[in-house]
C-alpha cells in the first residue's frame, strides 16, 4: 500500500522554510529551486515518515475583479483572479500549481496565518491552484485539513501538526471571503460613480477611490480639522508663585488655586499680595496609590505603545513584528487578545525567556515570586493569544536596532505581566502666602513592583518627598505671572486615527493602517500630523449633502459586525451580500438624481488644486481679529508668506514672513506669549521644531 503523501500549504516562504524545518525528521528540509525567486520544500514526516511538500504564497495571490462582461454601474458580478497586482504572484503560482498537480497528494493541509485573511489566502490556494485538471471541488476538499498554530517554534508547529483539524475553518474563510466582497461592491461602484459624475460634468477625467471604511476615517479627520479650525483661543493667566524653604538654599514652584484666572488684574493682586511674604505649610494630606500591571499587548496596544517610545509609525510597527513572528521570536501579531488563555504554559515561558542573558535576572526574579497569575485586559481573540515572546534562541539571526528594540519591549512587557503592584505615595502640600491658598504635590516611590521589569515604564518623576512639615514657613521669592491661551484639540495622528476606528469599530486590526494609507495616497489626506486636504474637505462635504450613508460610521460598523457573526455561526454570506446590494442600490438611486451637481462640485475643487492660484493652509485664528483664519500662502514660483484671511478684503491687515525651507504643519496649539498660531517645521535630516508665526515681533514686544 503506497504511503500517503501531503502538501502542506504555507502563506510566506519563510514561514514555509520554518514549518519544513520543524516537521522534519532531521531538521533538514530539503529545498527545491523552482523559478526566479521561488522554492519549495519536500519533507520526511517526524511522527510517520511520509513525504510531505511544502508550498507558500506571497501575501493574496488571488483578488476580486469585476467580470468582464458587466458594463457600468452597478457592479455586483465578481470573480477571484491572479492578483495581476501582485508581481510575485504568477511565479508562485506557476511553483505551487507545478507541484499541487504533479503528483496524487493523499491529504492537503492548509498552514497558513490563523486569521480571516490568512483562511481566505489558503482556501483561494487549494481551490484554484491545487485542484486538478477536471477534478471536482468537494473530493479535494474532502482531504483538506487545517493547522493552527500561533508561533513557528518547533515544538508549537509539531504540536499543531498532530491536533490538525480534520476540516477547514469554513465559518473564518466564509467571513474572510464576504468582507472581500462588500468591500469590492463598495469601493468599485461608488469610486466608479464619483469619477463618472466629474466625467459627465464635463471636468476631466479623475480617477477617485472611496469605501465603507475610508468614507467615515475621512469624515473624522474633516471633523477634527474642523473643530480646530472653529476653535478661538481665550487668553487666560498663571501665577506660580517660588518659595525658599530656608533649609540649604532648596527652591520650589507652587501653584496657586485655582490654578488660572481670566482677568490679568486677578493674577497681578495675587502677586501683589504674595511676594516676598511669608508662607505656611498648612496641611500634608498623604496616601498610597498603586497600579497594577499593564495587559499583555495585542497588535493595537503594541502599535500604541511603540509609537509613544520609540515613534514608529503604526505600519512599521506591523512590520517588525511580521518579522519577528516570522523568525519564530514572537507570536502572531495580528491578533485582539488581551488574555493570556490557561493552555499557555507561563512557567515554561519563564523559563525559557530567562535563558537569555538580558533577561536571566528578571525571569528568576518573577519565577521567585511565586505567583504567576499573568494581568488580563479585557479584550479577547479566540484565534490567538496575545503577542508574547517565544524564549526562542536569538543564534544566526540578524535583527535590526529597531526589531531588537520591538522584541525587547514584547519581552519585558510579558515579564511584567506578573505584578506585583507598583506602589508609590502621593503627598498633597497645602500652603497658605498673603491669605492665598497654593499647592505642591508630590510622588516617592515606594515598589517598583512589575515596573522592575518594564523598564519603559516612567518612573523617574517620583523623585521623592520635598521634605516639608505642617506648620513649617517658607519665603516667597517671587510669583510669575504668565499669560497663556487655550488650545484647540490636537491634529489626528496615524495611532490616535487608528484608536478612533477601533472605538467606533470600523475595519480591522490588519486593515486600520492600510486604509489610512489608501486615503493618504489619493490626496485626500497629508500626514505628520493628519490633515484633510481640499479635496478630501469637498469629498466629505459633497457626501454629506448627498450621500450621508457612505460616511456613515453606523452603516460600516453594522457591515462590520454582520461579517463577524459569520464566524460565530449566526449569520451567512448571501444575506449580507444582499444586504450589501439593496444599500448600494439605494445610494446609487440617490446619487444619480444628483450626478451633476457632485460632479461640478468636485470639478471646481479638482481645478483649484490645481491651477496656478496660491494655495492656503489654514494653521489657526488670527488674535489680531478674531475673525478670519491664519493661512499659510504658497504661491507657485513665489516666497510663502503667512497672513490673516482678512487681508484679502482689507479687514485685516496681519501679514508675517516665515521660513522658506522646509515643510511647515500647523502645530494645533497657540504661542503661550502673543496668541499667534504655532507651526512645526520639518527639515530633511532633521528633528523638527516648533516655533510662532507671529516670531518677527517678539523681539519688538
Amino acid at each position: 500500500m503506497r504511503a500517503t503523501e501531503h502538501l502542506i500549504i504555507a502563506e510566506k516562504p519563510a514561514a514555509a522554510a520554518k514549518i519544513g524545518a520543524a516537521l522534519d525528521a532531521m531538521g533538514k528540509p530539503v529545498e527545491i529551486k523552482s523559478g526566479k525567486g521561488t522554492s519549495y520544500f519536500q519533507i520526511t514526516l517526524f511522527d510517520s515518515g511520509e513525504k510531505a511538500f511544502i508550498v507558500s504564497g506571497a501575501g493574496h495571490l488571488y483578488t476580486l475583479e469585476r467580470n468582464r462582461a458587466s458594463k457600468g454601474i452597478p457592479v455586483f458580478d465578481f470573480a477571484w483572479v491572479r492578483n495581476r497586482q501582485n508581481k510575485r504572484a504568477i511565479r508562485f503560482l506557476g511553483t505551487i500549481e507545478a507541484v499541487a498537480r504533479g503528483r496524487p497528494f493523499g491529504r492537503y493541509v492548509v498552514a497558513t496565518d490563523y486569521d480571516t485573511e490568512g483562511s481566505v489566502i489558503g482556501y483561494n490556494i487549494l481551490r484554484f491552484s491545487c485542484l486538478p485538471a477536471g477534478g471536482q471541488l468537494k473530493g479535494l476538499l474532502a482531504k483538506a485539513c487545517r493547522m493552527k498554530f500561533s508561533s513557528l517554534t518547533q515544538a508549537e508547529l509539531r504540536q499543531a501538526w498532530k491536533a490538525v483539524s480534520p476540516v477547514l475553518d469554513c465559518a473564518r474563510v466564509e467571513a474572510g471571503c464576504t468582507r472581500h466582497r462588500v468591500d469590492a461592491m463598495f469601493g468599485i461602484n461608488m469610486s466608479a460613480a464619483i469619477t463618472n459624475a466629474v466625467k459627465s460634468a464635463g471636468r476631466g477625467y479623475h480617477v477617485f477611490s472611496i469605501g465603507r471604511v475610508q468614507g467615515p476615517t475621512l469624515k473624522e479627520v474633516c471633523e477634527r480639522d474642523a473643530a480646530i479650525g472653529a476653535h478661538v483661543p481665550e487668553t487666560y493667566w498663571e501665577a506660580r508663585a517660588v518659595v525658599d524653604t530656608g533649609e540649604g538654599g532648596d527652591m520650589m514652584s507652587l501653584e496657586s488655586i485655582p490654578s488660572s484666572f481670566k482677568r490679568e488684574s486677578e493674577a497681578i493682586a495675587l502677586k501683589r499680595d504674595c511676594e516676598g511674604k511669608t508662607a505656611l505649610v498648612s496641611h500634608i494630606r498623604p496616601r498610597q496609590v498603586a497600579r497594577k500591571p499593564p495587559p499583555p499587548f495585542n497588535l493595537a496596544g503594541l502599535q500604541r505603545e511603540a509609537n509613544h517610545l520609540f515613534k514608529f509609525k503604526p505600519a512599521k510597527t506591523l512590520k517588525l513584528a511580521e518579522k519577528l513572528y516570522l523568525e519564530a521570536l514572537i507570536s502572531y501579531p495580528r491578533t485582539d487578545n488581551e488574555v493570556i488563555p490557561p493552555s499557555i504554559d507561563v512557567k515554561a515561558l519563564l523559563v525559557a525567556v530567562g535563558g537569555d542573558p538580558n533577561y536571566q535576572a528578571d525571569a528568576r526574579a518573577v519565577l521567585n515570586r511565586g505567583d504567576l497569575s499573568p494581568s488580563r485586559g479585557t479584550k479577547t481573540d479566540e484565534a490567538h493569544p496575545p503577542i508574547l515572546p517565544t524564549g526562542a534562541s536569538k543564534r544566526g539571526i540578524a535583527l535590526s536596532k529597531d526589531e531588537a528594540s520591538l522584541l525587547d519591549l514584547v519581552t519585558r512587557r510579558f515579564l511584567a505581566l506578573f505584578g506585583p503592584d507598583m506602589v508609590w505615595e502621593e503627598r498633597a502640600h497645602d500652603i497658605i502666602a498673603g491669605g492665598h491658598p497654593f499647592k505642591l504635590v508630590s510622588s516617592k516611590l515606594i515598589s517598583e513592583g512589575w515596573a522592575a521589569q518594564y523598564r519603559y515604564f516612567p518612573t523617574k518623576g517620583m523623585g521623592g518627598d520635598p521634605g516639608l512639615r505642617v506648620g513649617q514657613q517658607l519665603l516667597v521669592k517671587k510669583v510669575d505671572v504668565l499669560k497663556r491661551h487655550t488650545n484647540p484639540p490636537p491634529h489626528h495622528s496615524e495611532i490616535t486615527l487608528m484608536g478612533y476606528m477601533e472605538r467606533v469599530g470600523i475595519g480591522t486590526k490588519s486593515t486600520r493602517a492600510e486604509i489610512i494609507e489608501k486615503i493618504k495616497d489619493r490626496g485626500y489626506i497629508e500626514a505628520d500630523p493628519i490633515r484633510a486636504t481640499a479635496l478630501g474637505k469637498k469629498i466629505v462635504e459633497v457626501f454629506e449633502a448627498y450621500l450621508p450613508a457612505i460616511v456613515s460610521v453606523d452603516m460600516t460598523r453594522e457591515l462590520e459586525e454582520d461579517v463577524e457573526e459569520i464566524i460565530d455561526g449566526n449569520r451567512h454570506e448571501a444575506a449580507i451580500i444582499d444586504k450589501t446590494r439593496n444599500i448600494i442600490d439605494a445610494m446609487l438611486v440617490q446619487f444619480k438624481g444628483r450626478e451633476q451637481v457632485i460632479g461640478l462640485e468636485l470639478g471646481k475643487i479638482l481645478e483649484a488644486s490645481g491651477s496656478t492660484a496660491a494655495r492656503k493652509q489654514v494653521l489657526g485664528t488670527c488674535p489680531a481679529c478674531n475673525k478670519h483664519a491664519m493661512v499659510l500662502v504658497k504661491g507657485r514660483g513665489k516666497k510663502r508668506f503667512v497672513a490673516c484671511e482678512g487681508y484679502s478684503d482689507k479687514t485685516c491687515r496681519i501679514i508675517l514672513p516665515i521660513i522658506q525651507a522646509g515643510k511647515i504643519f500647523p502645530a494645533g496649539k497657540n504661542c503661550p506669549s502673543c496668541g499667534y498660531p504655532m507651526v512645526k517645521c520639518y527639515l530633511k535630516g532633521r528633528q523638527p521644531w516648533e516655533f510662532c508665526v507671529n516670531w518677527s515681533n517678539h523681539a519688538k514686544q
